[in-house]
Formats: C-alpha cells, structure tokens, sequence
C-alpha cells in the first residue's frame, strides 16, 4: 500500500511527515505475511518475556487483528523497521501515532507487539556480547512490570504500552540496558553539571557546581517543584586555572553551598564530569527497593561491564530519580532503604523532578511541581507509614522534588557511607 492509501484508511494525515520518512524503502521490502504477527513468533516471544497467558492471548488477538487488516500490517512492518533500524535513524517514539482510531484500546498492545517484534536482535547482540541467558530473562522482565504499573492498563482497562514507556523499553531489547538483580543499568555519559575531584591523600570526593545556576538559599535549584526564591536566591561560579578549582561545593546530602571553597590542583584531581563515561542506574518497579540487594546489583555491575562492554569504559554510576528526594531524610526512619540507599551515594540537587506521588500512591493523581490538588490529596490512600508521612507533608504545603547523585567505581564499599564520613568541608 503506498502511505497515502495507509493514510486514509487509518485516519493519521496529521502524522503524515514523520511516516514519510523511509516509507517507500521500507515498504518495498515488506514481506507477506509479516513474520513478527504470525501466532508461533507471537507465543515465542512472549514467552520469552515471561508473560501471563491471558497477556499472550491478548497479544494475539491483536496480531490477528493487525494480519487481517493491509494498512496496519503495513504500519507494524515500518515501526519495526524504523525502531529495530539504524541508530541514527530511529524516530523518538513520542513522535510516532497511537492507532488509538484504528485500534481502539488495543493500541498499545499494537506497540507491545512491536517491541517483541525485536527480540531476535535483541538476543543477537546479546549473543554477540556472551550475555549469559539468566540475565537476558532479568532484564526483559521489564515489560511485564510496566505492563502491570504504569498507567496505560489505568486508563484503558487493558494491557499495553504507551508510546512514552515504549521509548524506556526499547533500551532493554536494543541492547542498551541490563537488569542485575535488583538495579537496572544503561551505559551512558554523565548528564549533570557538576565537577567531582578527588583529594590525593586522603580520598575524600567534593563536588562543585557548574557556574551561573540559580540556587535557592535552601541550596536546591531555584524554581525545582514549583518553589521559587525571591529573596534568597543566588548564582553559582567556578574558576579553574592552573594551580587550583573555586567554586560552590555540593555536600553529599544533596545541597550545594553558597560560600564558595577552593581545592589546590596539587592536592585535588578530577574524577568526574559532564559527560564523563558512567552507568547510569533505574530502579524498577515491582518490589522493595531493598538495601542489601541494591549493593549486591551495584558489585555485579562492576564486574558484568567491563567483562560484556570492555569497550564501553565507566568511571562510576549516576541516577536522577524519585527515590532521591533528600526530604525523605526528613520523612522517614534512618532504617528505611530508600535512606540508607541515600546515605551510600553523593546526592546533588537537580532543576525538575517528579513521579514521587504516582510511585507511592499510585497512579490516578494529576501531580504537577511536586503536589496535587486539595481533592487528590483527600483521596490519598494512608495505609503504610511510608503513605501516611507523605501524605501528611502534602497536607503542610510540602513538595517533592527528586534528585540526582553519583558513585564512583572506587567508592563502592556498601554500607560505609564514605562520601558523608570523609566530606572536608
């Protein structure tokens, strides 16, 4: 079918550019049937993937529905080709059209399928890596657990995924990202403007901020949640020359000062910055994010990478997440696992952030800057103490925020707490 007949018959004029890139290529090449709809391939990966038979069944009722129908068919062989394509061609899925006209509420059963669709490139670069079989099965578990938590089976009812939880799952089935045990990592760069060095002598990390940010007097960026400082808010500065580094450190409690310090060359040498090769870390959901398991995934990490990826060299982790808000220092025992995990790390503040509600309430709340309406807080369920704190800090006019931190490859030694005990300042 030529992509104006596609067009017409699936009603996506208003997403006829992004379609139009690498149609009629793509197109002459689509084969009849398409292989990645046929029932066998459908159970195959499924099962691969560890799904139930009543997501299976799903799964291939809208195969069937795709096989039956020439535009879809010629739809789902140009998002595979697309997505499983170059690198440098592969369309941001949030770009693409959710056959929400054509499919109704199995429009994200649609895009399920097309993830599956790559399972043989999948374990063919994992091969290609000697990726043992154990951790292929860990990391594409990560279908099951958004199919069942995020909110695409909330709003419609039914299995799918959305085209935003789409983009995070390819990573798993290019390749890019792996599940061991309780963490998932991505090689990647570091992202965020900050500058770790190094004290020569006796190992203690400080961490300086990039210049000209704006900062609350709190210490946290100006304008993250929504909170904006009129008063008290001020720019950060860093000088490098070739005898020493002046700038506004970052504690490890995820604050950045406003006296700046200064770190003689001969006594400090950097260890990580913007873009500095790093892993980066994701949590999953679907259980506790418990504390000994945590450093037992970090100590696989180092060993798992450099043997799979020894052309992919890190010189530490980093992580921008929920689970980072520095408030719940403040909001919950020393013996939680989400402040013991804090306590392991050097936090530093980031500009936006959020998920903190929808991940500990659940889904059904519109949170925006960090809070929710006086109607969506009435309705917050307060059944654990986790809840219960959270819920109550809402009910003051408190705010989420997020953040970030990093662990270099050196400083792993779970449970020492070794950037809070040796921070100099």
């Amino acid at each position: 079918m030529t992509l104006a007949e596609v067009i017409g018959a699936v009603h996506l004029a208003d997403h006829e550019a992004v379609l139009a890139r690498g149609w009629d290529r793509i197109a002459a090449v689509r084969p009849d049937p398409v292989p990645f709809l046929e029932p066998d391939f459908v159970r195959g990966v499924t099962a691969d993937a560890g799904l139930s038979g009543e997501i299976t069944d799903q799964a291939l009722t809208t195969a069937a529905r795709i096989r039956s129908d020439r535009a879809l068919s010629a739809l789902a062989w140009w998002y595979h080709s697309r997505l499983f394509g170059p690198v440098d061609q592969r369309p941001r899925t949030n770009q693409l059209p959710l056959l929400t006209d054509a499919l109704g509420d199995q429009a994200g059963m649609f895009n399920a399928l097309i993830l599956l669709s790559g399972t043989p490139q999948m374990r063919a670069v994992h091969r290609s890596r000697g990726v043992p079989e154990s951790v292929t099965r860990e990391s594409v578990t990560d279908l099951d657990i958004n199919l069942h938590t995020e909110d695409y089976l909330c709003e419609h009812g039914t299995w799918g995924v959305g085209n935003g939880i789409l983009g995070w799952l390819l990573l798993t089935w290019w390749g890019d990202l792996y599940r061991l045990g309780r963490l998932q990592f991505i090689p990647s760069n570091f992202r965020s403007p900050f500058h770790a060095y190094r004290n020569r002598v006796t190992g203690a990390v400080v961490a300086l901020s990039d210049p000209g940010l704006p900062y609350r007097a709190d210490g946290q960026r100006d304008g993250s949640a929504g909170i904006f400082d009129r008063q008290g808010a001020w720019t950060s500065m860093l000088e490098v020359d070739d005898d020493s580094v002046t700038g506004n450190p970052v504690s490890p409690e995820g604050y950045v000062l406003r006296d700046p310090v200064t770190l003689p060359r001969r006594e400090w040498v950097p260890v990580m910055g913007p873009n500095s090769p790093c892993l980066d870390i994701h949590i999953p959901a679907g259980a506790p994010m418990d504390y000994d398991q945590c450093g037992e995934s970090l100590r696989r990490a180092l060993e798992f990478f450099p043997r799979h990826f020894p052309d992919r060299q890190f010189v530490g982790f980093a992580c921008h997440s929920w689970i980072l808000d520095t408030l719940f220092a403040e909001l919950l025992p020393p013996t939680s696992n989400l402040v013991r995990f804090q306590r392991e790390v050097y936090l530093f503040p980031i500009p936006h952030g959020g998920g903190v509600i929808r991940r500990v309430f659940g889904y059904g709340f519109a949170e925006m800057d960090g809070t929710i309406s006086d109607v969506d807080r009435a309705r917050l369920p307060r059944d654990t103490g986790m809840r219960r704190a959270f819920a109550a800090h809402l009910d003051a006019g408190g705010r989420f925020r997020g953040g970030g931190c990093f662990l270099l490859k050196e400083d792993l030694d779970w449970g020492s707490e070794a950037y809070r005990k040796q921070w100099p300042f």
